[in-house]
């Protein structure tokens, strides 16, 4: 019985870890070919230079905005309900680039994607340091691997070749694709167990008061604050 008992925990542990493997390829893949798809198209739109600037700037300044809020809205409402939400608004903001082809539409869509990318990395973030203490140290590398793959090698590979085949119009809705399919993997990735949150925690209300506590951190954890800076 105690076998079977053991089996079944590492059968849950390897449907896991090949769910958040494919889950983390995928997320990774759309980001990395939106990424040098949108630069494309700024300069097809015929983008200034300030104009590329702010395209490779805003969504690193929706990531900031959202991110410390979005802690707390994963604690309240679960990862795997953030990480859905996250994907499927960034699918509708790409859906509806090619609708509007000036710059500054680009700029905000961008904008607005960057506010949608925290609901998905924190939320991968938390459910697998949730799981690593069971699946091993040895794969702690594995989530950023997969991701940073299809972030930084398979994506930009094929966002070429994608705007080639489909056109830019084409390659919007491909990529908003490649942000809804990461949905399909959820299940595997973020049922695998209960998630480690206090009930008091996922009851407090979300305030700008609950954040500012967070804020508070900065100054009293030493090792926070020179990461921080």
């Amino acid at each position: 019985m105690r076998q079977e008992s053991v089996a079944q925990v590492e059968l849950g542990q390897g449907h896991f870890v090949l769910g958040f493997i494919g889950l983390a390829l995928c997320a990774g893949l759309g980001i990395g070919i939106a990424k040098i798809v949108t630069s494309l198209y700024a300069v097809q739109l015929a983008a200034n230079e300030f104009e590329m600037g702010l395209i490779a700037a805003v969504q690193s300044l929706g990531i900031l905005l959202i991110g410390l809020p979005i802690g707390l809205l994963v604690q309240r409402y679960g990862p795997k309900t953030m990480f859905v939400l996250g994907s499927f608004l960034a699918a509708v903001v790409y859906v509806t680039v090619p609708f509007y082809p000036a710059v500054w539409s680009l700029i905000l869509a961008t904008f607005l994607v960057g506010l949608c990318m925290p609901m998905r990395f924190v939320s991968l973030n938390t459910v697998y340091m949730q799981h690593l203490k069971s699946i091993g140290a040895a794969r702690a590398g594995w989530f950023r691997g997969t991701h940073m793959m299809g972030f930084f090698l398979v994506g930009p590979l094929l966002a070429v070749s994608l705007v080639s085949a489909v056109g830019f119009s084409g390659a919007f809705w491909w990529i908003a694709g490649l942000f809804v399919l990461p949905i399909l993997f959820a299940p595997l990735a973020f049922g695998a167990g209960p998630t480690e949150i206090n009930q008091a925690e996922r009851d407090e209300a979300f305030s700008l008061a609950v954040i500012a506590k967070q804020l508070v951190l900065l100054k009293q954890d030493q090792a926070l604050r020179r990461t921080s800076l």
